[in-house]
């Protein structure tokens, strides 16, 4: 089951935290991906229970979705991409109902947005993604993602996402 988030603090209550992250956005109005930047927030007190060696953020991705009316819940997975020889783990975020409009990023495959963010090597939360992974979240985005992951009723990511 995926998980489903909850209306964050705005940003403006929590300005000394809050860190903006560029991430990858399929959005249903547009028909090419694009770069955004989302931001984040490391609460203080959380910061004192991690260390400053720790950098775990939570990102405030509600404000890049559409038809929040109509679908207010947002799900996210971890996929792992190995390409190489080389691990690459991302956030996935998205929406699930039956009558958001069609993605035509993504070729028209989905209903609603999707937002994709990197993970740090060492699992230590989001991190700002380069813009020279763009290619290989494109690809794996449309021809695995969306291809593997199927929008229904319930929904379900598969386990262990890996591409």
């Amino acid at each position: 089951m995926p998980s489903t988030r909850v209306q964050p603090l705005s940003p403006s209550q929590t300005k000394k935290s809050t860190l903006f992250i560029r991430a990858r956005v399929y959005s249903s109005n547009q028909t090419r991906p694009s770069w955004r930047l989302v931001p984040t927030q490391l609460l203080p007190k959380r910061q004192a229970q991690l260390g400053r060696s720790k950098n775990l953020r939570y990102p405030w991705v509600e404000g890049l979705f559409n038809n929040r009316q109509l679908q207010p819940y947002i799900h996210d997975t971890v996929i792992t991409v190995n390409r190489n020889g080389s691990e690459h783990k991302f956030v996935v975020f998205c929406q699930n109902h039956l009558h958001l409009p069609s993605n035509a990023a993504v070729g028209g495959r989905w209903r609603g947005n999707i937002v994709v963010m990197k993970i740090g090597t060492a699992d230590t939360g989001v991190v700002n993604m380069p813009l020279q992974e763009s290619l290989l979240v494109d690809d794996v985005i449309v021809n695995g993602f969306v291809a593997l992951v199927k929008q229904q009723t319930p929904f379900r990511f598969p386990k262990n996402l890996v591409f």
